[in-house]
């Protein structure tokens, strides 16, 4: 859900499984209620349209354009869905400035014009609408359109989660020592987690623990880590930790790891499972749905690939005359009348 991007050329990679039929466990535990559930994966992301590109999403490997209405390019950077509703975060150039934007449904809705300014993930809920990013160099929120500056500045917001009223924020800020340092937001209160050259991509709460996933810098090693209420905990062989979610008593982190080169994984309950290798690894995102993980990234010094693996395995889909960057995934199960 941090979206620099650079463009060179694609192979988009959907797992094979994006509409399959998955016997869960909704409700009961000894297995005499089994439902059957339909899995649908949506990916944000950017395409090449002639010149320049476009923000766009697919569903199932189905790609939707978003159009703008801005004199240059567009970007997405992060995607929810709420119902039948699809949210797709992003921006768009017009002149010299940048239009923070999301799209309903494909539907544009603007937020803001500023210099310098960039969207990193969306958030839905009881019908509000959260996104985060940052506005003229400062990490910043908006909801249903109001801007919300965090406190401080030479800072940036990477993700945000409702926990109730509350609204957290995580990102990155200069510190006094002037290193850029992780660090999280309540309700625009500044928490700085450490005082190493760091960065917070990611944000979860449950039942009032605070976690954050993200990395800080010993020296010459960066070394992936999470926080948990601000205690700091390593992750063994890990480079970045880029999103984290809690499922049940599970806690999963998606994010790299580094060994002669980069390699795409994910930890459960802190055990490491790797699941591809290159000279370089970008815009990771993981959402886990039913016990499944699901994760998306951008392959390649030039980001010139494009990854998502689902429920342990994926299928290629080529699109040689167009560069494609994947920049966010969510999946949804549909329970299916027996």
């Amino acid at each position: 859900m941090r979206k620099y991007l650079i463009f060179i050329t694609l192979s988009l990679l959907l797992f094979a499984s994006a509409c399959d039929t998955l016997p869960i466990r909704p409700d009961d535990e000894d297995g005499s209620n089994l439902t059957n559930y339909s899995i649908n994966i949506y990916v944000s992301g950017n395409v090449e349209v002639g010149a320049d590109y476009k923000a766009c999403y697919w569903l199932n490997g189905s790609r939707t354009d978003l159009e703008s209405s801005g004199t240059g390019e567009s970007w997405s950077s992060s995607i929810f869905v709420s119902g039948s509703d699809v949210y797709v975060s992003g921006s768009y150039q017009d002149g010299f400035d940048d239009v923070i934007c999301y799209w309903k449904n494909g539907t544009l809705v603007h937020l803001s014009q500023v210099w310098m300014g960039g969207t990193t993930s969306i958030f839905v809920t009881n019908n509000d609408v959260y996104v985060s990013g940052y506005s003229t160099a400062t990490a910043s929120y908006w909801k249903n359109g109001i801007l919300n500056r965090q406190e401080g500045t030479n800072s940036t917001a990477q993700s945000l989660y409702l926990d109730g009223s509350d609204v957290y924020v995580a990102g990155s800020i200069m510190s006094t020592n002037f290193y850029i340092v992780a660090c999280y937001w309540l309700n625009n209160n500044l928490t700085e987690l450490i005082t190493n050259d760091s960065k917070a991509y990611s944000i979860y709460v449950n039942n009032s623990d605070v976690y954050v996933a993200g990395y800080y810098k010993d020296g010459t090693n960066q070394i992936a880590c999470y926080w948990l209420n601000g205690a700091k905990y390593d992750l063994l062989g890990g480079r970045s930790a880029e999103e984290i979610y809690h499922d049940g008593t599970d806690l999963y982190i998606g994010g790299t790891t580094y060994s002669g080169g980069t390699s795409l994984c994910y930890w459960k309950n802190g055990i490491k499972t790797d699941l591809t290798s290159s000279d370089a690894i970008n815009d990771v995102s993981m959402i886990v749905l039913n016990g499944q993980v699901y994760m998306s990234a951008s392959i390649g010094t030039s980001e010139d690939s494009a990854y998502i693996w689902g429920n342990g395995t994926y299928s290629i889909l080529t699109n040689s005359s167009s560069n494609i960057q994947a920049t966010s995934v969510f999946a949804v199960s549909t329970p299916i009348a027996n």
